[in-house]
């Protein structure tokens, strides 16, 4: 019998307690790391199927047009008309919905319901759209290497690649709704960082083997700086915003945003597209000489990325379009008129606040116009002063980056503190929910809302970039207590 070495009493092997209860501690994973799990392998997938290749190419024939083929390798994908049709069918859906009963009333009244209704719209022209890329692009590559780019060339065979690419194209959304319901960030926005953080991370990657080590080779350092200056500027303009006050009938004060950065990106993409009307009269295939035909010459001659004439064209376009969606998707009267419904009013009053917003909202234009301008122009003539060997950095892809960068990073320091959320709403407009956080912050109740800097950029061409509003377990009913009291929401 075992005694104890002080005392010299037996020791008993038997607890007179009972047998004590062992409970085996389970692992249980934070939310925020299955989620980051989740998005990593997702993203991770999408970066390997995305390179699959498009059945029916004749390897052989294609080898015959030497480095043709080489260039254009990825349109030969799989996955080669992307997300275009889908963001596209969102697009017309929701301009038209601004015009056409029933789809004003889904829009305007339908709230959640009748967003799920012009989704399934969406879908549908989806279809469609992607039906008329497919066939353009499956008809172009039968005609390459003299017919024979395709081991079928007939009608048959060309049709169910066509069927095959909108699958896929509807495969891509799949993966991006599972990355915004099981993982962190909204899909769609991580798919479109995904593919432009490879093309330049590569290319910043073999940067240092041309220049043999030479990291502080002014071709190679400057341009680092220049990148590092234009993000620092990205963030501040895409934060900054103007509070405009709001009063509500049982005497809470609070305030809605608006952003610095009034119409995003989209004067750009407008912009460009329309400098491209011009050449449309261009005659092809013909001898062009500046004594016959003096308007194709010059245009030929000064028309193209990156001439002086064509960027000062551009640059003007860009700020006159950017007075004119600032004034498309910010109308004064309408906002008032919602807050109105909602007991609340513009302060000091109606007249004066919407006086106050109107010249805030030019003066906003004048300076989000100019830095639309500025950012992409100032890092061309960086890159072209130069010389250097450095991928060329696209100013607007930069800026669509850094807030598709600045959603990720706010969910996941917000997740990191609380691991339990709850998503209570959905917006389409910025100022709203801007609205709705001022609101809970108001009430201490911290919240977060996905996808709104990169939303920001679009405003009525983004539908499809939803804004959830996220709130911790704890905080629910007490958010949806706001939502029933100043957005007459349940």
């Amino acid at each position: 019998t075992a005694r104890c070495s002080d005392c010299g009493s037996a020791l008993v092997t038997d607890d007179p307690l009972g047998a004590a209860v062992r409970q085996k501690k389970k692992f249980r994973m934070r939310d925020l790391y299955k989620r980051l799990l989740w998005t990593l392998a997702l993203l991770g997938f999408w970066n390997i199927v995305r390179h699959f290749p498009l059945p029916g190419i004749n390897n052989e024939a294609m080898m015959g047009l030497g480095g043709l083929a080489e260039k254009m390798g990825l349109r030969f994908s799989l996955f080669s008309l992307g997300l275009m049709p889908y963001i596209t069918a969102c697009v017309v859906v929701e301009v038209a919905a601004l015009l056409v009963q029933p789809l004003k009333q889904w829009r305007s009244r339908g709230g959640e319901s009748g967003r799920a209704r012009l989704r399934r719209a969406a879908m549908i022209l989806t279809v469609v759209v992607g039906i008329f890329h497919g066939r353009a692009l499956v008809w172009q590559i039968g005609d390459m290497a003299g017919g024979l780019a395709l081991v079928d060339n007939g009608t048959a065979f060309k049709s169910l690649l066509v069927l095959t690419l909108v699958a896929a194209v509807f495969f891509i959304i799949w993966i991006a709704d599972q990355i915004s319901t099981r993982g962190c960030g909204h899909g769609i926005s991580l798919i479109i960082l995904s593919g432009m953080a490879g093309r330049v991370s590569h290319d910043f990657v073999k940067a240092p083997q041309r220049y043999k080590g030479g990291l502080f080779f002014a071709p190679f350092f400057i341009p680092l700086v220049a990148l590092a200056g234009a993000i620092v500027l990205i963030v501040y303009m895409e934060r900054s915003a103007r509070q405009v006050p709001v009063r509500y009938a049982d005497g809470t004060e609070t305030a809605f945003p608006i952003k610095l950065t009034t119409a995003g990106t989209t004067p750009v993409s407008w912009g460009y597209a329309l400098l491209v009307i011009p050449l449309l009269f261009v005659p092809f295939n013909v001898s062009i000489d500046a004594a016959t035909r003096p308007v194709s010459s010059w245009l030929m001659g000064h028309f193209y990325q990156g001439a002086p004439i064509y960027t000062a064209a551009g640059a003007v376009l860009i700020i006159i379009l950017y007075f004119v969606f600032t004034a498309l998707f910010f109308n004064p009267r309408e906002m008032i008129d919602y807050l109105r419904e909602r007991n609340a009013s513009v302060l000091p009053d109606e007249t004066d606040g919407k006086r106050d917003i109107y010249r805030g909202l030019e003066g906003m234009a004048l300076i989000g116009s100019l830095y639309l301008v500025l950012v992409p122009l100032s890092l061309q003539v960086i890159w072209r002063l130069l010389e250097t060997d450095v991928a060329r950095v696209n100013g607007i892809s930069l800026i669509v980056a850094v807030c598709i960068a600045l959603d990720l990073t706010g969910e996941l320091l917000f997740r990191w503190r609380s691991d339990s959320l709850v998503r209570i709403a959905d917006f389409h407009e910025p100022w709203k929910a801007g609205l709705l956080l001022s609101l809970l912050e108001k009430e201490k109740v911290p919240c977060i809302v996905r996808g709104y800097y990169h939303r920001s950029l679009l405003y009525l061409f983004g539908p499809y970039i939803e804004m959830p509003v996220f709130v911790t377990k704890s905080n629910e009913n007490a958010a949806r207590d706001v939502m029933r009291t100043y957005f007459n929401e349940e």
